[in-house]
């Protein structure tokens, strides 16, 4: 009795899995469907780095702060205070300072060439400019650029003013 029992658990078993295979073959693709009607336009995008989209947006990038170009520092210290530099901003982001000779060459900070040098350092709220005795900061205008901690690793950001400008969609001037 008991081997009769056996034979027929064995026969239900494959029976379900033969069931199982046959179930899971697919069969070839249908026909096409009809093409849908064109759905509304969708809302306008900006024109960026990574190709065109539709009207051009806002110039900057998500959280990048970048200011004007500023020539209101003289003698060879002064202090722009920037209350967006957190020390939690310190810890996480970059600051960038580039300074704009009358010839409208533009520079990262720090700078140096021979015993001429412009340098800044920040604390929470503050960049200090520094310039070697003989330069005066008048002479120049400067701007900061403000990338909060957010950049996956491994990016890198550039050197060239222009290209950061490019990768971060900053207006040059």
């Amino acid at each position: 009795m008991k081997q009769k029992h056996f034979y027929q658990f064995a026969l239900l078993v494959t029976m379900v899995v033969l069931i199982l295979l046959g179930c899971t073959k697919q069969g070839p693709a249908g026909p096409a469907g009809a093409t849908g009607p064109q759905g509304p336009q969708g809302s306008t995008g900006s024109t960026g780095p990574t190709g065109p989209g539709g009207a051009k947006g806002d110039t900057g990038t998500a959280n990048v702060i970048y200011s004007k170009w500023d020539s209101s520092f003289t003698g060879t210290f002064d202090i722009w205070e920037m209350p967006r530099i957190t020390q939690n901003f310190l810890d996480s982001g970059v600051v960038l300072v580039y300074f704009r000779n009358s010839a409208h060459e533009i520079f990262q900070l720090n700078y140096s060439v021979g015993t001429f040098y412009i340098y800044y350092y920040t604390i929470p709220s503050y960049i200090y400019l520094n310039a070697s005795n003989g330069a005066n900061l008048a002479n120049y205008a400067f701007r900061f650029v403000l990338i909060p901690g957010a950049l996956a690793i491994g990016t890198s950001l550039p050197k060239d003013y222009k290209q950061l400008c490019q990768q971060y969609d900053i207006r040059e001037n």
